[in-house]
């Protein structure tokens, strides 16, 4: 697909901002980098470690704490799981009053059977 030149100039307009943008973000690029070298010479990026403050270096103990909090959370879920399986006793202490709806029927409509009361 062949772009098709305008008479207005927008083309070259178009190119001229492109260039403003992409020497901007190159100054940028510039700017932000380290004075030493890029980001990748640094030790501690380049064996792979997390930087120190706190964070774990060792994936073996890692995991092993993935499996216990699965362990854990596993646990928490059968004790749910056997209270729900159980009977449940439901109290209501507080009960907001019932609101009819509005009654839609065409006049002269026979009223809906009400239900009978449960006991």
């Amino acid at each position: 697909m062949n772009p098709t030149p305008r008479p207005d100039g927008s083309r070259t307009y178009q190119n001229i901002v492109l260039t403003a943008i992409a020497a901007l973000l190159g100054l940028g690029l510039l700017q932000h980098a380290p004075a030493t070298g890029s980001a990748l010479e640094s030790p501690a990026i380049a064996q792979g470690e997390q930087p120190e403050g706190g964070g774990m270096t060792n994936a073996l103990e890692q995991r092993k704490q993935i499996i216990a909090e699965l362990r854990q959370l596993n646990g928490k879920l059968e004790r749910i799981d056997t209270r729900l399986h159980g009977k449940l006793e439901v109290k209501v202490i507080d009960m907001p009053p019932l609101k009819m709806p509005a009654d839609n029927r065409p006049k002269g409509a026979e009223p809906e059977p009400k239900p009978a009361p449960s006991k």
